[in-house]
């Protein structure tokens, strides 16, 4: 009993994306710790490696693939060289993840194309991919990355919004979809963690006071205090549920 508590995802197999950095390389080290072992996906070999070496030393419970997610092809890609590397997989996180701050009218349409792609497409497609050998095996998990803005109405960041609203409500109507399956599907939204895009923020006097009185803790989370509900939601003790979303944010979603 206490190895499971212990180590809840130990036997378990996971893909995190965009693990290079930021959450999903939290999420990542929080599941190695955790038992699992886990497919770390991302564009970089090297900031790759940074995340190795941060969760496993030795290499045995970590596998990179380096990979655009954007490509169509990514989701096969990932999903082969997993089950080559780990014999199966259990887990899915989609956390890959871009935003450019600019009004719909300053919005050059490559970039809002870009943050659409990257934020839900992608996704999506990691899921058809990955999400098939799931309902496969009748057992498994998707948790997707969205954010404290995906239901706010947040001026100057409307691509942005969208494509992590859009993302939201995929994650519902899949959890019902899937739910005969055995497959959860289940949502974290967070509020503003200490990331490199927010720190450029916090960087600035005025915008970090701004950032600030939005939250009633009044501070930033580190990436690690994400860690352990991704690996709740990912265990069996969560095996019961599906289509939520858990809003990880200082209390931002009470203002």
């Amino acid at each position: 009993m206490s190895n499971t508590l212990e180590r809840p995802l130990a036997g378990k197999v996971a893909v995190v994306t965009g693990a290079s950095r930021g959450i999903g390389q939290a999420i990542a080290v929080a599941y190695v710790r955790a038992g699992a072992k886990v497919t770390l996906a991302a564009r970089t070999a090297d900031a790759l490696a940074e995340t190795c070496e941060l969760a496993d030393p030795t290499g045995e419970q970590v596998h990179t693939v380096v990979a655009d997610v954007t490509d169509p092809a990514a989701g096969e890609l990932i999903l082969g060289s997993t089950l080559e590397r780990f014999g199966g997989v259990d887990i899915l996180v989609n956390n890959a993840g871009m935003h450019y701050p600019t009004p719909l009218l300053e919005t050059p349409a490559e970039d809002w194309n870009a943050i659409i792609d990257l934020n839900l497409i992608a996704a999506v497609n990691l899921t058809r991919s990955i999400g098939a050998e799931l309902v496969r095996c009748r057992k498994g998990t998707v948790i997707n990355i969205t954010s404290a803005w995906a239901t706010r109405a947040v001026p100057q960041h409307t691509a942005y919004v969208t494509s992590k609203a859009a993302l939201a409500h995929f994650t519902r109507a899949l959890a019902r979809e899937w739910a005969r399956h055995n497959v959860t599907v289940n949502a974290i939204a967070p509020g503003y963690f200490a990331t490199e895009i927010t720190k450029e923020g916090m960087a600035d006097p005025k915008t970090n006071e701004v950032m600030l009185s939005a939250i009633p803790q009044r501070r930033v989370a580190e990436p690690s205090e994400l860690g352990p509900l991704a690996v709740f939601l990912a265990s069996d003790a969560a095996t019961y549920v599906t289509g939520s979303s858990f809003a990880i944010d200082g209390g931002m979603a009470l203002t």
